[in-house]
């Protein structure tokens, strides 16, 4: 075995992984030190929760690769393990790729046998951590963006009140009419008075002119009020915590005046909730 980066993964490589290794791909494992083949994953960095996963390897696999009951030191005992994955005839059927964390649809054959199915027990996501275990031995399976993380990783989406987008609306119907005032001005001096003029210099001399009727300084004066706000929920003194002194932090401003407007809260923590 020899290290390697994360990006010169590819699919059918052998990982060895020991305790406290972060999963570099959605790897099917097919053995560890665990005698019955099991493993321990922390799955935090997925779905949040802090307690360990058990999962387990293939039997069908474990029973063909794994010379537990020989006389090889556990020292060498994976490379004893990973050689045999190339003699044994391992042939891996994987489903195309989509981001659900819990269907793992897969099979797998040994030697040209009758293929057996895979579920998510049988594999380590990438972004787990192997926990409670001296080792696993795996084969990688999805790499890079077809991994499941990384087809669930999505940009935050940008925050923004009803208010603001009304305003942004506003805005935009002010510069259509703007446009359509500029063009009627443009043709009517056209037909009007002879000038000598192109017609489009005409059209940018009116959209010139009329270009100060767009509200811009209203944008300034939005972000100040939201500045004020969030000054005023920070040294509020019926938002603080009497137990610790701790004030209110507004890290995001841009959706206070819609505080108020909230009927209802869906949440899954009601202990941290009823504390709050």
């Amino acid at each position: 075995f020899e290290e390697a980066q994360w990006c010169e993964i590819d699919s059918g490589d052998v990982l060895l992984l020991e305790n406290g290794d972060a999963f570099p791909a959605d790897t099917m494992v097919c053995a560890s030190a665990d005698s019955a083949g099991t493993f321990y994953v922390a799955t935090k960095s997925i779905d949040g929760e802090t307690n360990l996963k058990e999962r387990f390897a293939p039997q069908d696999v474990g029973d063909v690769v794994d010379p537990k009951d020989d006389d090889n030191d556990e020292e060498g005992r994976p490379e004893v393990i990973a050689l045999r994955l190339f003699d044994i005839g391992l042939t891996i059927s994987l489903e195309t790729p989509h981001p659900s964390i819990m269907d793992m649809d897969c099979s797998l054959s040994v030697s040209k046998g009758v293929p057996s199915g895979l579920s998510k027990m049988n594999f380590g996501l990438r972004g787990c951590t192997l926990r409670n275990t001296k080792w696993v031995l795996g084969v990688a399976c999805y790499v890079g963006d077809d991994s499941k993380v990384r087809m669930n990783s999505f940009p935050p989406p940008s925050k923004s009140s009803e208010l603001e987008r009304f305003l942004n609306n506003c805005v935009l119907i002010i510069l259509a009419f703007l446009f359509v005032c500029s063009l009627y001005f443009a043709v009517a001096s056209q037909l009007v008075d002879e000038v000598s003029l192109p017609f489009y210099k005409i059209f940018l001399k009116y959209l010139v002119i009329l270009y100060p009727v767009l509200p811009m300084t209203l944008y300034i004066t939005f972000e100040i009020v939201h500045l004020i706000i969030g000054v005023q929920i920070e040294v509020d003194p019926l938002m603080k915590d009497e137990a610790t002194g701790t004030n209110a932090q507004a890290r995001n401003t841009s959706v206070v005046e819609e505080l108020g407007q909230v009927d209802f809260v869906f949440s899954d923590k009601t202990g941290t909730l009823t504390a709050n």
